[in-house]
């Protein structure tokens, strides 16, 4: 009768084990899930320098024109530009703490929307971009897209800052139009609203 007992008890074992081997080998992402185990994906290096692409401000955007979005995708076509990340941003603690709530906006989505130049077209568009050809803390830019006020006529790209280290500074909209704060480790910060100049059609912020 013990014999027997034993020999119920060591085919059950055998059987379970068996099972776990098994779900193990055919099935490794699941089991992982199912015992909670965490596992490390290696990225690549492109991985690591682009942010998700689920996170991209424009492709999100609903209410954006559809040529504003065509007009994005042309300008980061061939790789070399890509949309500030969030992780792109070393924002003073100070600064976090003090505006915590803005700032956090505008490093998730950093782009704001509007008439920006003030010729009654309402969806010129500014993005704060990563130059992905350097690796230095001077890889930031920001360029304005403006809306064409020709029902025809294309978005055009302006360069408002380029090749700078922009990492402490955020885009943010007021009713006097498009802004630019800088946030130092000093404790300091700067402000600035973003200006057209018609007659040379570029823009400056001073």
């Amino acid at each position: 009768m013990k014999t027997s007992k034993w020999v119920c008890s060591t085919v059950v074992f055998i059987s379970l084990l068996g099972g776990y081997f098994f779900w193990k080998l055919f099935f490794p992402r699941e089991n992982s899930l199912l015992f909670g185990i965490a596992r490390a994906v290696p990225q690549t290096s492109a991985e690591a320098q682009s942010p998700k692409k689920g996170h991209d401000p424009l492709e999100n955007d609903c209410c954006m024109p559809l040529k504003a979005k065509q007009a994005w995708k042309q300008f980061i076509m061939d790789g070399q530009f890509r949309w500030a990340g969030k992780e792109d941003f070393q924002i003073p603690q100070w600064a976090i703490q003090a505006y915590s709530r803005d700032i956090e906006r505008a490093i998730e989505s950093p782009f704001q929307g509007g008439d920006i130049n003030h010729d009654g077209a309402f969806s010129d568009f500014a993005v704060m971009v990563v130059d992905m050809s350097r690796q230095a803390a001077d890889r930031f830019g920001i360029v304005i897209f403006n809306e064409p006020t020709k029902l025809n006529g294309d978005y055009t790209v302006h360069w408002l800052k380029r090749n700078l280290d922009l990492s402490s500074t955020i885009l943010d909209w007021s009713s006097s139009g498009l802004g630019i704060s800088r946030y130092n480790a000093d404790g300091s910060f700067t402000h600035c609203f973003v200006q057209w100049e018609k007659t040379k059609h570029k823009y400056y912020c001073e």
